[in-house]
């Protein structure tokens, strides 16, 4: 894996990560003659892509054309920038185009590839439907675009952890990394390195430095996005484009992923699953195709304020109600003994939440979850007892503190004094994603504080956002894929340049 020779560490482009930037650009620069070796610290390729619900947003798609939807960039563009400008976010409008403008190819090539997609669904406020959900979630990108780099000739290295970017005069021309084994070698690129190394949640001095208002309690989503792109773009002079105010809403209240019991739907290696789902979606009408959505979301999808307005309530592990419901922040539940809390409701929330109009959580137009989805689908989430000592005893919380506290809320308008009694979670707070990124132009160089281009330096994903901003869900993925691709396919173009320069 290590090579002596300098021809097994050199390449006409070089990738730094592991997700669906880093593969998209990757595979892009590969399907247009370029030689490319990929760098991922990690032992398994995926990054954030992999954790990923699986929703794209993307206008002028195949898919909905086939729904009979008219909709154009355009129209996609004219709506970011209204509902951007409704939640007072300025962006980048240059690369929010960039984003409309090829989004819809980035979802038809994916489908190209074997991604399967089911919608368009609706996410409001958008009035078209936009929404692209893969089956079954993020991993579904990682394994197609793992295996099209795979049939292109992608070199891909894992373990190799990337640290400093090496320069020739003013030009980034390779990177400086560390083999498995603690070895530190230099990586050659002839037309540069694509930084897709996804943003620096896990990172609490860079979060310190550029978020504001950090909420340092709060662990990161995925603990690997320590924010190694930005460091080194930040090391040779790249500009950051800041996100004011950002730090009250980096935060997520969530659900544990998949853990405790497994079913073989966890247990199945994805290149086994996905084809498998795959086969479903054609044979099967999309109800079919629910219980392994609502599975795969679940952890991912917000409580709607409902739930709690009904009567549901927050208890810590010392069975206590720690805070208004309605107003609770990421500070408040990383502050709680282990970090966790749960829901607590009984049978009668349970049963007003068990069918629409009435849903505990959901991605909208796409899928709602009830009570009983719990049960079914994540039953390591899910507790239920006939009494509230027993329930306490089953959350390993003190009894008589969780009876004065269900006590306490059944005194109030919205009673909790109907058995069985039920709990949900542990819950924790995690920072899912920072949308910070090194300052890029159209076409994905990085830049510094001047608005000079690096030479040979191009950035994609979270850590390339150079201030776009998407104001809703389903634009993160959409702009890691489609920011990937576009960064590859200008990086080999400047190979051309330079052969076109030589006399």
């Amino acid at each position: 894996m290590r090579g002596s020779g300098a021809e097994k560490n050199s390449a006409d482009i070089i990738v730094v990560g592991g997700g669906g930037a880093a593969l998209a650009a990757a595979g892009e620069a590969a399907r247009l003659g370029a030689r490319v070796i990929l760098v991922e610290k990690n032992r398994l390729l995926g990054g954030s892509t992999g954790l990923a619900v699986g929703l794209m947003m993307a206008a002028g798609t195949r898919i909905q054309r086939q729904a009979g939807i008219a909709d154009t960039p355009r129209h996609y563009d004219a709506e970011l920038t209204r509902i951007a400008s409704d939640q007072g976010i300025a962006g980048n409008a240059e690369l929010r185009w960039l984003l409309a403008r090829n989004a819809g190819d980035t979802v038809d090539f994916l489908e190209s590839i074997g991604v399967d997609f089911i919608g368009p669904f609706e996410q409001p406020p958008f009035k078209v439907k936009r929404y692209h959900q893969a089956l079954l979630d993020g991993r579904a990108y990682v394994h197609y675009l793992h295996r099209h780099c795979n049939a292109l000739g992608v070199e891909i290295r894992l373990r190799t952890h990337a640290k400093r970017l090496l320069l020739t005069g003013a030009r980034v021309t390779g990177v400086e990394v560390v083999w498995p084994h603690g070895n530190v070698a230099q990586l050659t690129a002839r037309a540069g390195v694509i930084l897709a190394t996804g943003d620096f949640s896990a990172n609490h001095e860079l979060r310190a430095r550029f978020v504001g208002q950090d909420p340092h309690a709060v662990g990161a989503y995925n603990p690997t996005a320590s924010g190694d792109g930005h460091l080194m773009a930040l090391e040779i002079g790249a500009a950051i484009a800041p996100q004011p105010d950002l730090g009250p809403k980096i935060g997520t209240i969530a659900f544990a992923r998949i853990a405790g019991t497994h079913s073989l739907f966890d247990l199945l290696p994805y290149s086994v699953l996905t084809p498998m789902m795959k086969f479903g979606s054609r044979i099967l009408p999309q109800p079919w195709l629910r219980p392994f959505i609502i599975r795969a979301a679940l952890a991912d999808l917000p409580i709607e304020s409902a739930f709690y307005e009904e009567g549901a309530i927050l208890i810590n592990r010392n069975g206590e109600r720690f805070a208004d419901e309605r107003h609770v922040s990421c500070n408040d539940v990383a502050e709680q003994p282990e970090g966790q809390a749960f829901i607590a409701f009984d049978q009668r929330v349970a049963t007003l939440f068990s069918s629409w109009p009435r849903f505990v959580s959901a991605a909208p137009g796409v899928v709602y979850a009830y009570v009983d989805d719990f049960r079914r689908a994540r039953r390591d989430l899910y507790i239920t007892a006939d009494s509230v000592r027993s329930l306490a005893a089953r959350l390993d919380v003190p009894g008589s503190r969780l009876e004065r506290t269900i006590a306490s809320r059944s005194a109030s308008s919205a009673p909790l004094a109907q058995p069985p009694y039920y709990a949900l979670g542990p819950l924790s707070a995690k920072v899912r994603h920072i949308p910070i990124g090194v300052t890029v132009n159209s076409r994905l160089q990085v830049l510094r504080p001047s608005g000079e281009a690096i030479a040979g330096l191009f950035a994609a994903g979270d850590v390339g956002q150079g201030g776009f901003a998407g104001p809703t869900h389903g634009q993160s993925l959409a702009w890691a894929m489609t920011s990937g691709r576009l960064a590859g396919r200008y990086a080999t173009e400047e190979l051309g340049a330079q052969d076109a320069r030589r006399p």
